[in-house]
């Protein structure tokens, strides 16, 4: 993939909006533009703060090594920067605290870990101030990468750049920095010079200076800084339990070289990290980086950090003892290295063929089916430390039940099979990794699903909303399950309204089997058009982006085809597992892994 078209990745360039909040006087409604990007599949969040320039796209070539380490990064763009709507200065502290909290409930994000660069720190400090409940339930990560101090503090006196911009500057951050980026970056680089170099030309301009909070939730208004550098952490109370009842892990990141906060900086801000029962502090100095390209995956600290958040959400500590997810019989399961090897190079066939027909770089999920496979192949597929698949699919409810408790718990498995009413309760209850239900028809099965994660997340097991997926009849055919097109608006509805511990990500179809085996580059699939357009009406009728609601269609006959029409994920089964056998002949595990050739 070359630069530009890396760049024009649609991950880089989300959008969300927000709805008017008359509460705080907000009477329109409000845009924000945000990438989304790394292992999106991952429950592994990182909520990204930038820097003052740090744009969405300044932070794109993380994405690779985020992948790496199965690490989703949500980066939001500010009030006034990139796409993010301009808001007065004022209120942008308050504009993000509203957004946040919002945008990763439109993503289904439970829970974060949280990551700054430089003047991302107010942004992040104020994060931490009004929504703690929203870091990891267990074991909250906090990441700060050459956090700004002010002046006051750094006695960098020649370098006051955020407070020498003005206000009115500021708020046409999106015209300035595409300035910057376009004309000023490949000549002198943003770097301690260039600020240095603007700072006499502003000094002379309107000093209506941009507010930089860091304060107290009810508090809008700019604020003077610390006098003391203990003094600020009255506002961070990181002993108090009803604040913080977990050990917070707080890792700080400097330049050695840093133009913008230098060592009398570095030096404050590590000392109002007093010692602390509630949480730990380490700091290190990355040698040979200075303040802007710290985070540069070359020099080695985002790839610690990014270690560390994937093995904070893997490890709970209880006490001084830490345990990770709990042993299964996979231990003892045998695996034939040929039938592995066989394995693999299927799935990196079909993965290849999905790349080559997916637009601007889409990534979209396979689900692996291995309904009637034993359990053995899927274990093949599904190797620690670097799984070759991590989704896979089912159309049994007893068989998923049975496979899940002797597999990994690292796998995500769909139930992509007709379901039985009395038979969800038991499934979305037993099966904490169950990922996602892509059949729900009916408002009684969504009820029972609902009381089954309910019942789960009172065990106190952390469970997160369970996906579902609304099934629509897009060819009529009476032996097909499914909503009519027309009724889907209402289930959907009241999954949304009925069920709080359900998700709504999708619709899904299985199409007829003609209009699959006629499915071509120019013949287009009429199930699969049937089920864009119902998407795009519910959509609008919700008033939600038609992105949100993902496409699930697409089998090994057809995916390919699937996939030009939009689908997010395809389910395929022969093509990767081979033919299968009888229901009556197939077992849940070998014994012998020599069984199979």
């Amino acid at each position: 993939m070359g630069a530009l078209e890396f760049i024009c990745d649609r991950r880089f360039h989300r959008s969300f909006v927000l709805p008017p909040n008359t509460d705080t006087g907000r009477n329109k409604p409000f845009r924000v533009s945000y990438s989304d990007f790394g292992d999106v599949n991952s429950n592994t969040v990182v909520l990204f703060c930038g820097a003052l320039f740090g744009s969405r796209l300044s932070y794109s070539p993380l994405d690779q090594l985020a992948k790496a380490h199965h690490v989703r990064i949500i980066h939001p763009d500010r009030p006034g920067v990139g796409g993010s709507e301009i808001v007065e200065p004022e209120k942008r502290i308050q504009t993000w605290l509203e957004m946040v909290p919002q945008l990763l409930a439109h993503l289904h994000i439970s829970h974060v870990a949280v990551a700054s660069h430089s003047g991302g720190d107010i942004y992040l400090m104020n994060f931490l101030l009004t929504y703690p409940h929203l870091l990891h339930p267990v074991q909250p990560y906090i990441c700060f990468f050459a956090p700004w101090v002010h002046p006051t503090h750094s006695r960098m006196t020649h370098l006051l750049a955020t407070q020498l911009l003005p206000a009115s500057l500021l708020g046409k951050f999106g015209s300035l920095v595409k300035f910057i980026n376009q004309d000023i970056i490949p000549l002198v680089g943003l770097s301690g010079t260039m600020v240095n170099g603007i700072g006499s030309s502003l000094s002379r301009t309107d000093r209506a200076v941009a507010p930089v909070a860091l304060a107290t939730p009810s508090t809008n208004g700019p604020q003077e800084p610390a006098s003391s550098p203990h003094e600020s952490l009255q506002y961070i109370d990181l002993d108090n339990p009803q604040i913080v009842d977990e050990v917070w892990m707080i890792d700080c990141f400097h330049a050695e070289a840093d133009q913008l906060v230098g060592e009398k900086g570095k030096e404050w801000f590590n000392s109002i990290w007093t010692p602390s029962q509630s949480y730990r502090f380490r700091s290190e100095n990355v040698k040979g980086t200075e303040h802007d390209f710290l985070i540069d995956p070359r020099f080695g600290a985002s790839k610690v950090w990014l270690q560390r958040v994937s093995e904070t959400w893997k490890t709970v500590n209880t006490g001084s003892d830490a345990r990770t997810t709990p042993p299964t019989m996979a231990e003892d399961m045998q695996i034939n290295p040929q039938r592995a090897k066989q394995l693999t190079e299927n799935v990196a066939t079909i993965y290849s063929r999905i790349k080559a027909v997916s637009k601007d770089g889409k990534e979209v999920r396979l689900i692996a089916v291995s309904k009637l496979k034993p359990a053995n192949d899927i274990l093949a597929l599904h190797q620690q430390p670097n799984p070759t698949q991590t989704h896979f699919g089912e159309n049994y409810v007893q068989e998923l039940i049975e496979k899940s408790k002797i597999l990994p718990h690292t796998i995500r498995w769909h139930m992509i099979g007709g379901l039985q009413s009395n038979k969800c309760k038991q499934l979305a209850e037993q099966v904490p990794n169950l990922w996602c239900v892509s059949s729900v028809d009916s408002e009684k099965k969504a009820n029972e699903l609902e009381k089954g994660r309910k019942a789960l997340s009172e065990k106190g097991d952390s469970a997160e909303k369970l996906r579902v997926k609304v099934q629509v009849n897009t060819s009529g055919e009476e032996s097909k399950s499914g909503v009519e097109p027309s009724d889907a608006v209402s289930l959907c509805r009241h999954i949304i309204e009925k069920c709080p511990h359900l998700q709504l990500s999708g619709l899904m179809t299985i199409g007829a089997i003609a209009r699959s085996k006629a499915t071509t580059p120019e013949n287009e699939n009429e199930d699969f058009v049937t089920l864009r357009e119902t998407r795009d009406k519910i959509a609008k009728e919700l008033g939600w982006e038609n992105e949100t609601l993902e496409l699930s269609m697409g089998m090994s006959a057809d995916f390919e085809g699937a996939i030009r029409m939009g689908s997010d994920e395809v389910r395929v089964g022969s093509e990767i597992f081979g033919e299968r056998p009888q229901k009556k002949d197939a077992i849940i595990k070998e014994k012998e892994a020599e069984e199979k050739s």
